[in-house]
């Protein structure tokens, strides 16, 4: 799933990130998230039901803490490149 980083007052910004498909680390704003069957078909519906998806929280990430703290069905291995 294709996602972007949103900062305090809905700006989008850029976070560190590494391809799990080459090892390369950028700072983006928008990459790829691996996400389990179910988490895609529950976006899908979402987005299927008036086209626009909704419940668009996969994770968060607190200030003062290096890791995300990703839903359920979303896993941490991105890549930067689709």
């Amino acid at each position: 799933m294709i996602v972007q980083a949103i900062g305090e007052g809905g700006i989008p910004i850029k976070l560190q990130v590494k391809s799990v498909e080459t090892g390369q680390e950028a700072y983006v704003n928008l990459f790829g998230i691996r996400v389990s069957q179910d988490r895609y078909e529950t976006v899908r519906k979402d987005k299927m039901d008036d086209g626009i998806v909704n419940q668009n929280l996969i994770g968060a990430k607190p200030a003062g803490i290096l890791t995300f703290d990703l839903k359920s069905g979303v896993f941490p291995e991105y890549i930067l490149e689709w």
